[in-house]
């Protein structure tokens, strides 16, 4: 007897500043509990170990928060997705809230494949002008290569910098910036604070969009 495969479905959602602190381990337990909790089939892997097929996207930093997550998991049968999204936004904890779910086919690269670039906004809390950050930003994306130190090794974080412009939010200094976030390396918001000389303790950051490589 033949059996029916999987269906894989990616849902994007929003991380408040409420959960900010909860970590991307911690996070995928608390969507394992709400999919349980939501009477959700999904289905497992094979092996001697099986574990329920949930794939995460980009890992968020600790302390920031997002409007823009993405999550794929795969169940056992088809179910509308509008079913879906009603059944699991009455079991996600405060802070996590449903934008989208959509169905996919299963062949689709994983999202580790798939994320290119990663946007984010920071507020600056420091008491810097529109025009002084602009002034700023224009110095740091004027050099070649901005050597940086992670976890005990150096390494360039230019390349990794699409893009940064500031802007005027909320009545204060803020920075938009477009980074790498694929399996070609990582850029973060917090060290392109530090070569900035700013520090990231004092600012509130926000990533708002995960760019895909089939959106270019």
């Amino acid at each position: 007897m033949s059996q029916e495969s999987p269906h894989r479905y990616r849902i994007r959602y929003s991380k408040g500043p409420s959960i900010r602190f909860i970590g991307h381990l911690d996070l995928l337990r608390t969507w394992e509990r709400a999919l349980r909790r939501a009477k959700i089939p999904v289905a497992y892997s094979q092996g001697f170990h099986p574990h329920p097929r949930i794939n995460l996207g980009a890992a968020l930093p600790l302390g920031y928060s997002s409007e823009c997550e993405l999550i794929d998991l795969w169940i056992e049968n088809e179910i509308e997705t509008t079913e879906i999204m009603s059944r699991i936004s009455r079991s996600l904890p405060p802070g996590i809230e449903l934008a989208s779910v959509d169905l996919i086919p299963a062949s689709s690269p994983s999202l580790q494949k798939s994320i290119r670039w990663a946007e984010y906004i920071t507020i600056l809390d420091q008491k810097f002008s529109v025009e002084e950050m602009k002034l700023k930003v224009k110095e740091l994306l004027a050099e070649d290569t901005l050597q940086r130190t992670r976890r005990g090794k150096t390494y360039d974080l230019r390349p990794l910098l699409n893009s940064m412009e500031a802007i005027e939010m909320e009545g204060r200094a803020t920075l938009r910036m477009t980074l790498s976030s694929s399996q070609q390396g990582t850029g973060r918001p917090d060290e392109v604070l530090d070569a900035l000389g700013l520090d990231a303790a004092l600012v509130r950051i926000q990533r708002k969009r995960l760019i895909l490589s089939e959106e270019g």
